[in-house]
């Protein structure tokens, strides 16, 4: 008969599964019967109480979403996109109440409770859409907030253009006797700008910007200036009684001075609300309205929580009864299972695992490049589906291969070609052109300010922004162009049938595309491009000197910051000549070609040299003078970064001795780089320096910018901790123009702050540039700090530093950087000249 043809394993098995089967299906009809009218009695109860604790699951899940959304909210309002998903999350509590309250069980016991969750989260709806309306009006949130800009910003506005007028009616018509009253209203509206500065700083704390000591420091200095300010009013409306003010600061009198007494009232409203628990009204909704909400609704969970617990206990008898009747079935098929294994036993050997022994040998055959036949004529359906499986995984394994090769050519984090598939593409297309004698083009790029991105952003963005390169080239060349990343920053780009005026055409195309800026992580990146061009067969017939020309090329517009430039030979002199400058650099401390230029630091107040900023020269044999901008880079990127900077500290050590041997009693200042901070045994070489030319490491300053500090952050604090253990002083060089943070500032033990000369210059005609300089001295006092105002050109710029507060100063005022010699005559004649000056005060 047909159906007594088992060529299967599985044939086989199911015959003897039938009769098993039958037998064991006789035994469990009468377990069956016994247990049916068991099962009919709790069936419904279970599966009540399964649908209720689903619904209640779901039910705390929506309200734990919620409270994480209004948590959320409260806590950053200008990254939560859409407020009403809280009224919807709410909405959606409300319908799996509803549904839940449907439940026969919860409408016989707690329709009540039910109810009362409705009716809750109802109210907690409204409350929160009054939290959200409030929390999104920072004046809302901050009373004193709404009283700075609706009342006292207004005031101050009266008060500043009401003096200025008249300040400016008498710089208009200035006379010897109104010099007096010119001073008072000079000096009012100085006091007046820093107590308002003040103030702003004092609203910052109370989001706290600040520490609790800064907060009481610009309390006690704004209640001082409310004194001076009102003195000083008192003072001019007494002359003003006596007819001694000009007309138009009379007028501005009648105006300053309510205005003044009117602000300083709403000061101390101000200052009350923030003292008080009142001072932000959201906390107090969340505190006195939600909070209460949300323990009632847990509240109410809980007392459901207990009900459906008291349900389940009423089955647990039943189910006792129905685990006997598994027990008894558990041994009943643990007999049937252990004839089974015996049986199924003598099939796997049989049937399987001899197939699979055959299997094994053509495995080994495979590694070894064997490629072996297998029959297929099993009588045994699965010994012939393993057959077929290991054939697909012989395919597959092929096709891992193909894409193993794949990777080879292709780089893994943009999906470009490599360098690999550039040099075999280039060999292609050298070949095409020679028999067709066409022309293509070669493309060298690199990325303008990515290792800024890349040291102040992270790898991770760098990465980020790479993929984004990729994806612009690909979407703006033609498919048939080949577009590579060579590595780093650099890419390339084989234009296949391009003459050198399309390449110049497709280099501008790419040019401007990168104008545009690019976002990563919601941050905007500015970057630019460098362009090299090499042409075929013009510029080369390899594949090797194509590249390289084109390199050439980049190199030029990239010195020239041209965009892009075609290779000229011309231009071989620009890479040879900087492998020569390289070369030599190795040996210039041999020949003693390098030198130090000294620029001196001012007391601001004195006028007295109190420090030098130690400047490296180069006296280059056939260029000259070679300064430090050009200097650093290449030691940096040759490795000669470290032994120059131990030449620059020994030469200023000896320097210094000899400047106190000659009784010039000064610091001396020495910038470091990255390089210098990430060298292990840096500190140890310092101190063996110092101690070989006797002197103290205390009488010497070390120079570190922001970008430095920040390339990485534990490494420097160490360091810098251990250099500060030597007794030598700590400055933040270029302020301003870096990426540190107040936080990590806190964390390095800096004694001074130097402002880069970018503020220094322009602060007296730039108001802008002249708060920022004002505001980075209190922030250097704040934090302990001493500063020192770059790029000093003017004595206006000098006085102005000294109203500031700023303790010292360097520029071309004082003195350009100069040799060792003229720096100790200068010192000498300035210091004597400032003592002179004092002896006579």
């Amino acid at each position: 008969m047909k159906w007594l043809n088992l060529d299967s394993l599985r044939k086989r098995y199911a015959s003897l599964t039938i009769l098993l089967a039958i037998i064991m299906f006789s035994f469990s009809w009468l377990a069956q019967k016994q247990m049916n009218s068991i099962k009919k009695d709790i069936h419904t109860n279970i599966e009540s109480r399964s649908l209720l604790y689903q619904q209640n699951r779901e039910f705390r899940s929506t309200i734990s979403n919620f409270r994480d959304l209004l948590a959320r909210f409260q806590i950053d309002p200008k990254s939560f996109q859409n407020q009403e998903i809280i009224s919807l999350k709410i909405s959606q509590a409300v319908k799996q109440i509803e549904r839940l309250a449907e439940h026969p069980w919860i409408k016989e016991n707690y329709a009540t409770t039910a109810f009362e969750l409705i009716l809750t989260l109802h109210d907690f709806d409204e409350i929160a859409k009054k939290l959200i309306k409030i929390r999104l009006t920072p004046t809302d949130v901050f009373p004193s907030l709404k009283i700075a800009n609706t009342k006292m910003q207004p005031l101050n506005a009266i008060f500043v253009e009401n003096i200025n007028l008249a300040i400016k009616e008498i710089e208009d018509n200035y006379t010897a006797k109104d010099y007096k009253e010119y001073q008072m209203l000079i000096n009012l509206r100085t006091e007046w700008i820093v107590m308002a500065s003040s103030f702003r700083m004092y609203l910052l704390n109370q989001l706290n910007s600040f520490q609790e000591l800064f907060l009481i420091n610009q309390l006690n200095r704004i209640t001082v200036l409310e004194e001076n300010i009102i003195s000083a009013l008192t003072v001019l409306e007494k002359l003003n009684k006596k007819d001694k003010l000009n007309f138009t600061t009379s007028i501005a009198l009648d105006e300053i001075y309510p205005a003044a007494v009117q602000w300083i009232k709403e000061f101390e409203n101000v200052r009350k609300i923030n003292g008080s628990d009142n001072w932000r009204t959201d906390t107090i909704i969340y505190r006195d309205e939600l909070e209460p909400k949300i323990q009632k609704i847990n509240a109410l969970l809980h007392s459901l929580d207990l009900g459906t617990e008291r349900f389940s206990e009423n089955d647990l008898d039943t189910l006792s009864n129905i685990a006997q009747l598994q027990v008894n079935s558990i041994w009943a098929a643990s007999i049937v299972g252990i004839f089974v294994l015996l049986t199924g036993f003598i099939f796997l050997v049989k049937l399987i695992l001899n197939p699979i022994a055959t299997v094994t040998h053509a495995l080994k055959d495979e590694s070894k490049g064997i490629d072996t036949t297998l029959q297929t004529d099993y009588s045994i359906l699965e010994t012939r589906n393993l057959i077929t499986a290991f054939k697909e995984m012989r395919r597959q394994i092929h096709s891992r291969q193909e894409e193993l090769e794949y990777h080879a050519l292709h780089d893994d984090l943009t999906g470009l070609a490599n360098r690999a598939l550039l040099t075999d593409r280039l060999e292609q297309s050298i070949h095409n052109a020679k028999q067709e004698r066409s022309a293509f083009s070669v493309l060298i790029m690199d990325l303008d300010r990515f290792k800024e991105v890349n040291d102040t952003l992270g790898h991770a963005v760098g990465d980020k922004l790479l993929q984004q390169v990729a994806k612009r080239l690909t979407n703006l060349l033609r498919e048939v162009d080949v577009i590579v990343r060579l590595g780093g920053d650099e890419f390339a780009v084989l234009l296949t049938t391009a003459q050198e005026k399309h390449a110049e055409i497709i280099a501008k195309k790419i040019i401007n595309e990168f104008h545009r800026v690019f976002t990563v992580d919601k941050t905007p990146l500015y970057i630019g491009i460098s362009i090299g061009i090499s042409v075929y067969p013009e510029h080369g017939a390899t594949a090797q000197i194509l590249q390289q020309r084109a390199d050439v090329a980049m190199y030029v517009a990239k010195r020239n910051k041209a965009g892009y430039e075609i290779y000229d030979p011309k231009y071989d002199e620009y890479s040879v000549g900087k492998l020569a400058l390289i070369s030599d650099l190795r040996n210039a401390i041999d020949r003693n070609e390098l030198f130090m230029e000294y620029q001196p630091i001012i007391d601001i107040k004195t006028g007295r040299v109190i420090a030098a900023e130690a400047l490296l020269r180069w006296n280059h044999s056939q260029r000259g003078k070679v300064f430090p901008d050009d200097i650093i880079p290449m030691a940096e990127q040759t490795g000669l970064i470290n032994p120059i900077t131990y030449w620059i500290i020994d030469t200023t050590a000896k320097y210094n001795k000899r400047l106190k041997a000659n009784g010039i009693d000064l610091k001396i200042a020495i910038n470091l780089s990255v390089y210098n901070l990430q060298e292990s045994d840096f500190v140890e070489n310092i101190i063996a320096i110092y101690e070989h030319n006797d002197i103290a490491a205390s009488n010497f300053i070390m120079e570190v910018t922001e970008s430095v500090m920040m390339t990485n952050p534990k490494k420097s604090i160490d360091v810098l901790k251990r250099i500060d253990e030597l007794g030598i002083e700590i400055a933040v060089d270029d302020f301003g123009t870096g990426y540190s943070s107040l936080a990590y500032l806190k964390q390095l033990p800096l004694s001074k702050l130097k402002i880069d000369k970018s503020f220094i210059m322009d602060m007296i005609e730039d108001d802008n540039d002249a708060m920022i300089v004002r505001s980075t001295i209190d922030l250097a006092h704040n934090l302990g700090m001493q500063v020192v105002a770059e790029g000093i050109e003017e004595k206006e710029m000098l006085e102005l530093l000294q109203i500031l507060g700023c303790e010292f100063g360097q520029g071309y005022y004082m003195s350009r950087p100069i040799s060792e010699d003229d720096f100790e005559k200068w010192t000498l004649k300035e210091n004597t000249k400032t003592h002179d000056r004092h002896g006579q005060q």
